[in-house]
C-alpha cells in the first residue's frame, strides 16, 4: 500500500489473530504519524481504544461521539491533513 493521505478500514480486525492486530495497530499508528487521516468502523471496542483518537457510536443512525459532546464534524478533523498539503 502507498502512503494515502485518508484511510477507509472497514472491520479490519475481523478473522485476524493477535499478531495480526498488533501489525494492524502498528500500520495506522505508523499512518497517523505521518499525518493520515484514518476511519475506522469496527466492533473491536479495545483496538479502537488502544488507537484512536476520537471514538463515536452509531445509534439510530447518527454518529454521536462516546465520551465528548464537542467534538468538530468529519471534514475539520480531517483538515489537518489538507492544511500540510497546501503548504
Amino acid at each position: 500500500m502507498e502512503q494515502p493521505h485518508v484511510v477507509l478500514l472497514d472491520e479490519p480486525t475481523n478473522a485476524l489473530d493477535e499478531e495480526g492486530i498488533e501489525l494492524l495497530s502498528s500500520l495506522v499508528l505508523k499512518s497517523r504519524e505521518r499525518g493520515a487521516c484514518i476511519a475506522i468502523a469496527s466492533h473491536d471496542a479495545l483496538v479502537l481504544e488502544t488507537i484512536a483518537d476520537k471514538i463515536y457510536l452509531m445509534k439510530e443512525g447518527a454518529l454521536q461521539p462516546a465520551s465528548s459532546t464537542a467534538i468538530p464534524p468529519v471534514d475539520q478533523q480531517c483538515a489537518g491533513t489538507q492544511a500540510e498539503e497546501a503548504a
